[in-house]
């Protein structure tokens, strides 16, 4: 997982991108407050996000097992950000065999 773009609220041009996801499978964008370190066992997977956790987005990794989601800041749940506050994201799939999750992406915004 990465950050892609600016990640300046005024710009609103930045992206979250995922590779190496096993292909055509669904998947959630979430967002936390919170880094949790160690990460929290949840179900059959570690979630490294904590606090206040929100669902960003719902989508599909392509073909590939790659995924691209632009943030929109002018939207809940992103819209509460402001310059100099850090976000942290993660990507839950669902696998073949069970669900399970990216790393997590911690993203500080600017203006």
């Amino acid at each position: 997982r990465a950050g892609v773009g600016d990640p300046g609220l005024v710009a609103n041009n930045f992206a979250v991108t995922m590779a190496n996801l096993p292909a055509n499978r669904p998947g959630i964008l979430l967002v936390g407050t919170k880094k949790v370190d160690p990460a929290s066992p949840f179900r059959s997977r570690l979630l490294f996000i904590g606090g206040a956790v929100q669902q960003v987005t719902a989508t599909t990794t392509d073909g590939t097992g790659h995924v691209t989601i632009p943030l929109n800041f002018t939207q809940p749940p992103l819209n509460g950000a402001t310059p100099g506050s850090t976000l942290y994201f993660q990507f839950r799939f669902d696998d073949v065999t069970m669900p399970s999750a990216t790393n997590a992406l911690e993203v500080v915004f600017c203006d």
